[in-house]
């Protein structure tokens, strides 16, 4: 016949030692044990914050820029921000770029599927690599067409909140290789 020994009769020690001060003082270990840990990841956990905002941010100006709502998107931007359009001089300063988002807004309607490629933060400053394709809706009533672009966009951190510091675009198409000429890479990274 077998008998069944107690769990706590196991964390019996010697003479006096009893389960119910063992294992407090097992945990108390394991805790004190792990306070290095938790002190890295609360450390990690405090730079996420940044992050989060600046893809906040990155999301505000996408949105804003298909609602066609300039006021909100000029929000996003430091006042000695720079723009360099495709096929357009480059923008100076806030009230330039203001001015050439009203002109684009005042004629389209913007439909936009946008993909952040890749992020880079670094000690208050951020570059960030898009890629979009937009159909555009001419607001007089003519044809939509489609634009296929690409962009990156310098961002600082300003008073805890991250501002568009440059931005600069191209919109291309797919081309015809020629014999000894590199081949076009689609979005995919895979050859046209």
């Amino acid at each position: 016949v077998r008998s069944r020994q107690r769990p706590w009769k196991l964390l019996k020690g010697g003479k006096g030692m009893r389960w119910y001060i063992v294992v407090p003082l097992a945990l108390t270990l394991v805790m004190i044990s792990a306070l290095p840990i938790l002190a890295n990841s609360t450390q990690q956990v405090a730079t996420d914050p940044s992050e989060a905002l600046l893809v906040e941010a990155i999301l505000a100006y996408e949105h804003a820029l298909e609602a066609g709502n300039v006021e909100q998107m000029m929000t996003l931007f430091a006042e000695d921000a720079r723009a360099f359009p495709d096929n357009v001089p480059p923008l100076a300063g806030k009230a330039a770029i203001e001015e050439y988002y009203e002109c684009q807004c005042d004629e389209y309607t913007i439909r936009r599927d946008f993909e952040l490629v890749e992020l880079e933060m670094s000690d208050g400053y951020a570059t960030r690599l898009g890629e979009w394709t937009n159909t555009i809706l001419p607001k007089d009533g003519g044809d939509p067409f489609e634009e296929v672009g690409r962009c990156i966009f310098g961002y600082k951190l300003v008073d805890g909140k991250w501002l568009i510091d440059w931005q600069i675009w191209n919109t291309y198409e797919p081309v015809v290789v020629g014999p000894g000429l590199p081949p076009v890479l689609l979005r995919d990274g895979s050859p046209c």
